[in-house]
């Protein structure tokens, strides 16, 4: 799946109805198109509020969930790789394996070789994916 991003902050009603912080900030850019890692649905979730979130690279270059509302949908396919996970009646994902482990992000922005290695192999094998339909 791919998106291009349309917006890169909230509105007030937005930012109510999500339950985001006013100081969030997303590393996003208008107008650019974004490969999507995976799909995070929450609801009243203590880490990000209430939405539906797309994982992207953000422009810091690792993985960030962002508010869907930021995006219009340019490629709508599923990656072959996305599995879903149910955290709790309220919150549940489409995300590689990788993105599964809580940990993961941390240790990649940590720079963890095996970690960083495996996140470069994901990003390859979902660009290989979305080749022009």
């Amino acid at each position: 799946m791919k998106v291009l991003c349309i917006e890169t902050k909230l509105s007030d009603e937005q930012r109510l109805e999500s339950g985001c912080h006013p100081s969030t900030t997303f590393a996003v850019t208008k107008e650019r198109t974004y490969l999507v890692l995976g799909i995070w649905y929450a609801y009243q979730s203590p880490q990000i509020g209430s939405g539906v979130f797309l994982f992207v690279v953000g422009d810091h270059g690792y993985p960030i969930p962002v508010p869907l509302v930021f995006f219009d949908v340019v490629d709508p396919r599923p990656s072959c790789k996305w599995t879903l996970t149910k955290y709790n009646d309220h919150e549940a994902s489409l995300l590689p394996l990788e993105l599964q482990d809580k940990f993961f992000i941390d240790r990649l922005t940590d720079g963890e070789r095996s970690d960083v290695e495996a996140f470069k192999k994901l990003l390859v094998d979902l660009e290989n994916e979305f080749e022009p339909i």
